[in-house]
């Protein structure tokens, strides 16, 4: 029997559909892995997001709001459900404890981090949040998905991203993309096209919005007049984005897309509820923040456009910052956080991506005896140089540094790099920490990278005496062609790989 989850979200025009439309991402993916998804949602939930209705899931629509606990819920689905995942900045611990028992676990999505929750998992796609933001306000046990990684963006995203690769950084700025929104409740569309225009007439603005949104009569006119190309209810946002060399618009989901695609942002913050991710990513350097309503004005905005014109170096690094923020695969890396492989000791093996704590951990397997014996360099590096080489991953948007964790417990490094040799291909270099050598983590941790990065060949060199790591990569399904072992989940993409092999 397939396992069944059910998302507890709402949208509506204050709020908007970001819950909604994040929690679709993951339950496409968990149906693709054979799950059964179920909404239960507030009957405005369909107006605000139509797809909700029309979509493959199943809908409970919540005619009365079950805000104090979870009764409603258990009525209507007396059988429950194996995953609960709550998307909902109105519910919080006491909602989730009163579904315990009904459900066998319970998923939280936030970013706010401003009450308890009670939750095996918790998702939190803020840009650099760390476990200590959620300090006292989840389960010890709790395991945490956190930080841009985990965005859960469409499918249209990754998919751009991996087909466009170095071409993804910007280098001037000519095509401004401005987007607050389907609605845009705030009306800075216009104002944002008037300011764009002033900063530089050859500059060319293209706005998106919803057919509902609020200024949608003086933007067909400022289009009609020509001073902007005004698109409404746009499917394919990745490619809008890929066509504009900046953007200007707000905070929250939409600006991890803009990341994804390397798209330097001008960020206006229309809801306290952005502030943490527009404040994350301009300590990034991905972004920067022009204004904050209500304290919006032409001038700033003016100011910030007139600023990336006359920068190019500056737009060239938000654009590469941008691009380690997120690349679109943070939904799948979900679905095998949640549903995670067992080695045979019954240890979960899952993948993380790497961050500043994990340099330590890194710089002692490297300089273990057994590990270097068969690397390139087998030259143990200094601590000096480990640090600049972590350093110069962490940035290098080219690169997912993943550590392999064991029942939660670091336990390895997966490395996947787009090469200049290998540029229609990610090559993989793998490392298991000797404290958990013959446990299977290779093969678990392969499987997990041909999962997560599903439309990706790839590809690598083993040293000739290293019969371990040839064995490890004809078990995962490699094949070895012109001296490098590769995998390709399509012909075509086999073909081009075995180009490179020769």
């Amino acid at each position: 029997m397939p396992k069944s989850a059910i998302f507890r979200c709402d949208a509506s025009p204050t709020m908007g559909g970001g819950h909604v439309q994040r929690c679709l991402v993951l339950a496409d993916v968990l149906a693709s892995a054979g799950w059964n998804c179920r909404f239960a949602c507030s009957p405005e939930s369909t107006d605000i997001v139509p797809g909700l209705a029309a979509g493959p899931h199943g809908l409970i629509v919540l005619e009365e709001p079950d805000f104090r606990d979870g009764t409603r819920l258990r009525e209507v689905v007396p059988d429950g459900c194996d995953l609960l995942v709550v998307d909902h900045y109105g519910l919080g611990a006491a909602y989730e404890s009163s579904l315990r028992g009904w459900t066998a676990s319970i998923m939280a999505i936030d970013d706010l981090a401003d009450r308890s929750h009670d939750c095996d998992i918790l998702l939190d796609q803020t840009p650099d949040a760390s476990a200590g933001r959620y300090a006292g306000l989840v389960p010890e046990r709790c395991l945490k998905l956190l930080g841009g990684e985990y965005a859960l963006l469409r499918p249209q995203f990754e998919r751009a991203r991996w087909a466009n690769g170095d071409t993804l950084v910007r280098h001037e700025a000519r095509r401004v993309l401005i987007g607050f929104g389907a609605v845009d409740g705030k009306n800075l569309s216009a104002a944002s096209v008037a300011a764009a225009g002033r900063a530089s007439p050859a500059l060319k603005s293209r706005v998106i919005v919803g057919r509902a949104a609020r200024g949608l009569p003086q933007l067909r006119k400022l289009a009609a007049d020509g001073a902007c190309e005004l698109a409404i209810d746009v499917g394919d946002m990745a490619a809008a984005m890929l066509a504009a060399d900046f953007a200007i618009g707000a905070g929250g989901t939409s600006s991890l897309e803009r990341c994804c695609m390397g798209l330097p942002t001008l960020l206006v913050v229309t809801a306290d509820n952005q502030k943490t991710v527009a404040e994350a990513l301009q300590t990034r350097h991905a972004a920067r923040i022009v204004a904050s309503y209500p304290e919006v004005s032409d001038a700033a905005i003016e100011a910030g456009v007139r600023s990336l014109i006359a920068d190019g170096d500056s737009l060239r690094e938000m654009s590469r910052a941008a691009l380690t923020v997120c690349d679109g695969l943070g939904a799948r890396r979900a679905l095998h956080a949640i549903a995670a492989p067992q080695t045979a000791d019954g240890g979960a093996v899952r993948l993380r991506p790497a961050g500043a704590d994990d340099s330590e951990a890194i710089f002692g397997w490297q300089q273990h005896p057994q590990t270097r014996r068969f690397f390139r360099h087998p030259e143990a590096p200094s601590r000096a140089e480990h640090a600049q080489w972590f350093a110069d991953k962490l940035r290098d948007p080219g690169c997912a540094l993943n550590i392999i964790t064991h029942n939660d417990t670091p336990a390895g490094l997966l490395r996947l790099d787009r090469t200049e040799r290998t540029d229609r291909a990610l090559e993989v270099s793998i490392l298991i920490a000797p404290t958990h050598y013959r446990l299977g983590l290779g093969r678990q941790a392969l499987a997990l990278a041909e999962a997560i990065w599903a439309h990706t060949p790839q590809v690598a060199e083993v040293h000739s005496e290293n019969a371990a790591s040839h064995g490890l990569f004809r078990k995962a399904g490699f094949t070895l062609v012109g001296g490098l072992y590769m995998k390709s989940p399509t012909p075509d993409a086999e073909n081009e790989v075995r180009a490179i092999a020769r």
